[in-house]
């Protein structure tokens, strides 16, 4: 299983916000994207998911997803906004919609199993009759996560899922993310802020600085040159009980 970007590019007006942007994921993988504010990530997530039209390519398994209709698309890709929409329904509700790209008609059985699958796997129980809107931020964070899972795809895409939370809730929504990418063998693309979190739980970094893919590496290749390139600033990485750690350099 893949993803493949092609010569990726978006305009807004007359402004280029992506230019040439290619990659490769695969199956297992957890991608941080990462860039000043600005830089393209959003917009690059929303052109992988269909919500904006770019140029180029966007391969699913040698498949164009941009050519695909929106239904179809959604069975692959699945996306995490950086501000969803707060509506008013209980948990278990808003986990049965993401199922939306496979109702007919009605809901069916197995729509409903699913969705109390997921909210049993990742113990949300307590969770299920309360209204959306009532629960606190990291809560709503894996709720949201069990939406993207009700949903089926392989892709997940994923914007600043640690905004407004806790060190103790980015910690959890983190570790919850990698184990069910690599348990399930999904492809993640997450845009994060915070560095150090791409290099505790990413597989690979995805650089972005003005509207360009700067560098797309392992964590091993990565060196403190491209991090002074793409923010500006001097940091040294050093090693911590084998992980990598930035801090800056002054």
């Amino acid at each position: 299983m893949s993803l493949e970007v092609k010569n990726l590019r978006f305009m807004y007006k007359h402004k280029t916000v992506l230019d040439n942007v290619s990659f490769f994921a695969k199956k297992g993988e957890l991608v941080a994207l990462l860039g000043v504010n600005g830089a393209g990530k959003t917009t690059l997530l929303k052109c992988l998911c269909g919500i904006l039209k770019p140029s180029g390519d966007i391969l699913f398994n040698k498949k164009a997803i941009n050519k695909m209709p929106s239904k179809e698309i959604a069975k692959i890709v699945s996306y995490f906004a950086q501000s969803p929409k707060n509506i008013d329904i209980n948990v278990f509700e808003s986990v049965l919609l993401s199922r939306k790209p496979y109702i007919k008609k009605f809901f069916s059985a197995r729509d409903y199993a699913i969705a109390q699958s997921i909210i049993n796997t990742l113990n949300l129980n307590h969770l299920a009759l309360k209204k959306f809107t009532a629960i606190s931020g990291g809560e709503a964070q894996k709720v949201r996560i069990a939406q993207l899972l009700a949903q089926e795809s392989k892709i997940l895409l994923i914007d600043e899922p640690l905004n407004n939370l806790d060190l103790k809730n980015q910690i959890e929504v983190m570790q919850l993310l990698k184990t069910l990418v690599s348990q399930k063998k999904l492809i993640a693309i997450m845009a994060l802020h915070d560095i150090n979190m791409a290099l505790n739980y990413a597989d690979r970094l995805l650089f972005l600085k003005d509207a360009k893919l700067l560098d797309f590496c392992s964590l091993d290749e990565l060196n403190a040159k491209i991090i002074s390139d793409v923010y500006g600033i001097e940091l040294d990485i050093l090693n911590q009980n084998g992980k990598k750690l930035c801090v800056p350099n002054y």
